[in-house]
């Protein structure tokens, strides 16, 4: 059996809850990439049509339980993670349980000041406007495959990312990808909203910077909104617990945007920490941020846990609707789910999963 201080040194653990999680979208490093040909536009044009722009939302960075790579502007390596046993505070399980919620978990690092036009302009080349396209991202070392990791933005963003005059809400979704030996990979996703400041310069470069002081600059930037995505990706199929992980993830990073990644990164690390449990009638608690999760068991050791509420179905669809999809199951009709609600689909076909596996049929998923 493992010790603890090897397990903090692996930053895993058997069956542990997280695999991995992905940081998508927009940032000072990535600029605004537009989809369309960047040829066709000029950048006055595009800073004039900020708001009617679809931009490219790439991957922006990888966290498991030992490794902290970043993509953006180049592919580079965290050397101060993970955090060593002795300075990681929720090592201590009454620190884990009790710390208050306005406290990280783990030792949060001196606050950075926002970034001035002096340095944005020293590194106009990453931030502004790029005529490059998004490259194909390496996988190095990480529990996903590579092409799980150039394709996971267009679930994330499948209507691309847009600039945003008003903050919109939060939005939560699930994945569910399957590798072609059928097995299968899930992820929670969170899409939230970063203030960030646009600019040009004499050269009519458009450089992004993060809006931490609630100063709006000059009369010329434009102050808007746009998207980041956090996903957790795991062996197992606990979509509200994630959930509820995330939600309380994003309400820290909103309260201190800048410690955006020193919360991230203690966040994934006790989750990746975490173990599931085994089949039967053991639920595992712990804390987080303050906030109690509990992990349910499966029922049964070849089953699948339920963690999802199985009434949704019934207040999504009609009853008529429910007795149609039945019989088609009996029938062996094949499927297919439409919403207007992308966040939906998943959920509602996690949810007809006890229903197909009472037809005792081999049902294929898309």
């Amino acid at each position: 059996m493992a010790s603890a201080s090897a397990i903090l040194k692996n930053g895993s653990v058997y069956n542990g809850l997280v695999d991995i999680m992905l940081v998508l979208g927009i940032d000072e490093n990535t600029g605004l990439r537009p989809v369309d040909e960047i040829e066709k536009f000029t950048t006055k044009e595009i800073f004039d049509n900020l708001y009617y722009q679809d931009f490219e939302a790439p991957v922006l960075a990888a966290i498991t339980g030992n490794k902290a790579y970043y993509f953006q502007p180049t592919l580079w390596e965290d050397p101060h993670y993970p955090p060593a046993p002795d300075d990681l505070h929720s090592a201590d399980v009454k620190h884990f349980q009790y710390r208050p919620r306005s406290y990280s978990l783990g030792s949060k690092i001196k606050k950075r000041s926002g970034v001035s036009r002096t340095v944005s302009s020293q590194l106009g080349h990453q931030r502004r406007l790029s005529n490059k396209r998004t490259l194909p991202l390496p996988a190095p070392d990480l529990p996903v495959s590579e092409e799980m990791l150039n394709s996971i933005t267009t679930f994330c963003f499948p209507d691309n990312a847009r600039a945003y005059r008003q903050k919109p809400e939060n939005v939560v979704h699930f994945l569910v990808f399957t590798d072609i030996t059928g097995k299968k990979t899930f992820a929670t996703c969170i899409t939230f909203y970063k203030p960030m400041i646009i600019w040009q310069d004499t050269e009519f470069n458009i450089h992004v910077d993060l809006d931490t002081s609630g100063n709006r600059g000059e009369k010329s930037d434009l102050v808007c909104y746009l998207p980041q995505c956090c996903v957790l990706i795991s062996k197992h199929p606990y979509y509200y617990s994630l959930k509820e992980c995330l939600s309380c993830l994003v309400d820290h990073i909103e309260r201190d945007v800048e410690e955006m990644y020193s919360f991230i990164k203690d966040f994934t690390y006790i989750l990746c920490l975490t173990p599931v449990p085994p089949s039967g009638n053991v639920q595992i608690e712990f804390m987080l941020f303050n906030l109690p999760i509990t992990l349910p068991p499966s029922e049964w050791p070849d089953k699948p846990v339920i963690n999802v509420p199985l009434h949704l179905v019934f207040l999504i669809f009609s009853v008529e609707d429910v007795l149609k999809i039945i019989t088609a199951m009996l029938t062996e009709e094949k499927l297919t789910f439409v919403s207007s609600s992308y966040a939906l689909l998943t959920v509602v076909m996690e949810k007809t999963l006890p229903l197909q596996k009472t037809t005792q049929n081999s049902y294929r998923r898309i």
